[in-house]
C-alpha cells in the first residue's frame, strides 16, 4: 500500500491541486493588462549605475543627476509600472487550458520536438519565430505576453514568468534555470496588489544558468548575465555583468563572423 493511501488518490488529488492553484492565480486580461487609474511611476537610480557605462545619466530620488543607463528605446511598451485589474473569467479559462496543455503535450513530448512546442505557444498567442529551441522543462506562464526571436532558445527550467510582456529577441539563449520575471508587488499598499513591468531581452544576449532577470529590465543586444546573477537595472549593450546586485564585469568583445 502506498504510504500516502491509494496512489492513484494521491496522484488525483495532486493534480487537482496544481490546477486549482494555476486556476486561481491572478495575472493580466487575455489582450494584455488592464491598468488602474494610478500609473507607476519608472523606477529611477539611488547612485551611480554599475551596468551602465560612464556616456549616460539619469535622475536620482533626491534630485541629483546620476549615472545611469539611457532610457531604452526599444521594447513592448513604455518602461514604468502598472497595477492590474482582476484577471476576467475568460483569463481564468484561458490560463487553466494552457496549464493542462503545458503539463502534457509540452512537457511530455520528445525532447528534439521543438517545433511542436513552438506550435503551441503559438496555438495560444505567442509569437515565435524559427529555428527555435524550446526545452520541454521551459516553462512561460502566458504564452499570448510572451514574444521570441528567430534561432533563439529557452533551455531546461529556463522560466518565462511573463505577468507583463517579456520580449526575447534574436539569437538569444535562456539559460538552463534562468528565470526572466514581469511581476511583482506594491509593497508600499497592505494589499499587496500585483504590479507588472515588460522586460526585454536583447539580440544575441546571453541570460546564463540561474541568473535573474527583474521586472522593467532591459537587456541590450549583445550582453550576457553570468551564472547567478541578480539584474535590477537595465544593462547595456555589449557588457558583460555578475554578481548580486549584478555589476560590471567587462565588455563583451565583437562576434565572430561564421
Amino acid at each position: 500500500m502506498h504510504p500516502g493511501g491509494d496512489p492513484a488518490v494521491s496522484m488525483g488529488r495532486g493534480a487537482g491541486f496544481y490546477f486549482t492553484r494555476q486556476f486561481l492565480q491572478c495575472g493580466p486580461p487575455v489582450d494584455g493588462w488592464i491598468m488602474t487609474a494610478h500609473q507607476q511611476e519608472p523606477l529611477t537610480s539611488p547612485a551611480a549605475d554599475p551596468l551602465a557605462g560612464p556616456a549616460s545619466v539619469a535622475t536620482s530620488p533626491g534630485g541629483g543627476a546620476a549615472p545611469a543607463v539611457a532610457a531604452p528605446t526599444a521594447g513592448v511598451g513604455p518602461q514604468g509600472k502598472w497595477t492590474v485589474s482582476p484577471p476576467t473569467r475568460a483569463m481564468q479559462i484561458r490560463r487553466l487550458a494552457w496549464a493542462a496543455v503545458e503539463t502534457t503535450l509540452y512537457r511530455l513530448s520528445f525532447h528534439t520536438w521543438n517545433g511542436w512546442r513552438a506550435a503551441l505557444l503559438r496555438l495560444f498567442g505567442a509569437k515565435v519565430g524559427r529555428n527555435v529551441v524550446l526545452r520541454r522543462t521551459s516553462q512561460v506562464f502566458y504564452p499570448w505576453l510572451f514574444t521570441m526571436g528567430d534561432n533563439s532558445v529557452l533551455g531546461d527550467r529556463a522560466e518565462i514568468y511573463n505577468l507583463g510582456p517579456i520580449t526575447v529577441g534574436q539569437r538569444v539563449t535562456v539559460s538552463q534555470q534562468a528565470y526572466v520575471c514581469a511581476g511583482s508587488h506594491d509593497y508600499t499598499d497592505p494589499t499587496m496588489p500585483l504590479i507588472v513591468s515588460p522586460v526585454v531581452l536583447g539580440d544575441d544576449s546571453w541570460i546564463c544558468t540561474r541568473a535573474f532577470v527583474s521586472p522593467g529590465v532591459t537587456v541590450g543586444a549583445g550582453a550576457i548575465i553570468a551564472a547567478m546573477a541578480v539584474v535590477t537595472r537595465d544593462v547595456a549593450p555589449w557588457t558583460i555583468v555578475a554578481g548580486n546586485p549584478a555589476k560590471f564585469v567587462k565588455g563583451r568583445p565583437p562576434l565572430r563572423k561564421p
